[in-house]
């Protein structure tokens, strides 16, 4: 029984250790990992509210959407409110599925990386354009509606998005990916929790 529960805490160990290594790394390379999701939520953007959304500024690990939306200034003049965020704020699921990847096996990191990053990008590009959109539809409804026109079901719609991209997803779907791509080692993990439920059983 104790082989078997030490299996199950190695792995565990192993990904808190892997996770402190890569958590090091990602902060380090914070700019560059948040440029594709920042060219991803910036054509996402453009492309859904070409009225109002104009382009988007990189700025180290921060994000700036501009817009087209005109605001009247106490001195009779117009501007145009920015809105910012921190695309790391949605990414944090890169170096957990790093650590999960290197806890689990050496074999194929080559490409299974490379393809589970592939695939987180669009969670956080998803993270990244309803934050945007909670600031433009709900803190600054006020000055905004005008030229964003949300209707009020279509901001309650933004809220509950904000939510899933700010708190469920970036922590959901690196676990998905690793499962997808390592069934096998999943289903011993399960197997040897099995045994150990069924040993436990037996002995009581």
């Amino acid at each position: 029984m104790s082989l078997r529960l030490s299996f199950i805490g190695a792995f565990m160990l192993r990904t808190l250790a892997w996770f402190a290594l890569a958590l090091a790394l990602w902060f380090w390379l914070g700019a560059s990992l948040v440029q594709p999701s920042k060219w991803l939520s910036e054509s996402i953007m453009l492309a859904a509210f070409p009225t109002w959304a104009y382009q988007v500024q990189q700025q180290g690990t921060q994000l700036i959407l501009m817009t087209l939306v005109e605001v009247l200034q106490p001195d009779g003049r117009y501007a145009r409110p920015s809105f910012l965020i921190d695309g790391m704020r949605f990414g944090f699921g890169f170096p957990l599925l790093a650590a999960l990847f290197l806890a689990t096996s050496k074999s194929g990191l080559w490409w299974k990386i490379p393809l589970g990053f592939a695939l987180l990008v669009p969670v956080q590009a998803f993270g990244i354009c309803t934050a945007w959109l909670d600031q433009v539809a709900i803190h600054a409804g006020h000055i905004s509606t005008k030229f964003t026109q949300f209707s009020l079901a279509e901001q309650r719609i933004i809220v509950v998005a904000y939510q899933m991209g700010h708190l469920i997803l970036p922590a959901l779907a690196p676990v998905l990916v690793w499962l997808s791509l390592e069934r096998q080692f999943f289903a011993a993990l399960l197997m040897e929790a099995s045994l150990t439920e069924f040993n436990q059983r037996k002995s009581s």
